[in-house]
């Protein structure tokens, strides 16, 4: 079945975890079917397809099913690896160090960002968010100064596996187009060097802080159960 059968994706369109795999489906310019979930009345597909987790992302390709989101963009990364760009490295230890940071947004970044959004009910409990995810972004930014090696994505030259990884989260905020059916509108780009980018982590971490309208998002974004645990913050990159 490599490569063909039909593509069907479930998902709820403000999820991060989803904005991700659009992002790799639309890269590699495979066509699909995309299905809106109502994550308050789930629908009989997505319960038949994730009866583990019950969450979105759910990618069937023909007829069976890939779930959780970083584990769905391998799987198009590597099933399609001749079609488009690939968005792990070729090299088994680059591979690794990638997965590592993937991980790291996921444990680190990913639930102080949504955090800040959606359970601080203090400004106390908001200005923790904001230090927890400075510090983790200033530790991910060291990473990407190390291993992007000057260029403009964590992946080098083109978007990798990290930058398609936060790229979710960064196009899930409220106020921004999270369709994801453009690539710049979910994956954070190059320019100005990695100081530059990290002010505007920071920058964005405060404006996520302030109190916002809700309109219901929290009941609509997917917050997936972490699987993987980072412990280390040492920076890890190819030398």
């Amino acid at each position: 079945m490599a490569g063909g059968g039909e593509l069907k994706l479930l998902g709820v369109w403000t999820s991060p975890y989803v904005i991700r795999v659009r992002v790799v489906l639309n890269l590699k310019s495979l066509p699909y079917e995309y299905v809106e979930e109502n994550l308050g009345s789930k629908s009989a597909l997505l319960l038949g397809s994730n009866p583990v987790h019950k969450t979105v992302p759910v990618l069937l390709h023909g007829g069976r099913p890939v779930n959780e989101s970083q584990v769905i963009v391998q799987y198009i990364d590597e099933v399609w690896a001749g079609t488009g760009p690939s968005v792990l490295p070729a090299d088994p230890y680059e591979r690794a160090v990638a997965r590592f940071w993937a991980a790291y947004v996921d444990d680190k970044v990913g639930p102080a960002w949504l955090g800040m959004l959606f359970t601080c009910k203090t400004e106390e409990e908001r200005a923790e968010a904001v230090a927890r995810a400075v510090a983790a972004l200033e530790t991910l930014e060291a990473a990407f100064a190390d291993c992007s090696k000057g260029k403009a994505f964590f992946g080098g030259d083109g978007i990798g596996f990290v930058d398609v990884v936060l790229g979710g989260y960064l196009g899930s905020r409220p106020g921004e187009d999270a369709a994801a059916g453009q690539v710049g509108g979910a994956v954070p780009r190059g320019g100005g060097g990695p100081g530059r980018r990290a002010g505007r982590r920071r920058q964005d971490a405060r404006v996520l802080a302030r109190p916002a309208r809700r309109d219901g998002l929290q009941s609509r974004v997917n917050r997936q159960p972490v699987t993987s645990s980072v412990r280390e913050t040492s920076v890890l990159c190819p030398s």
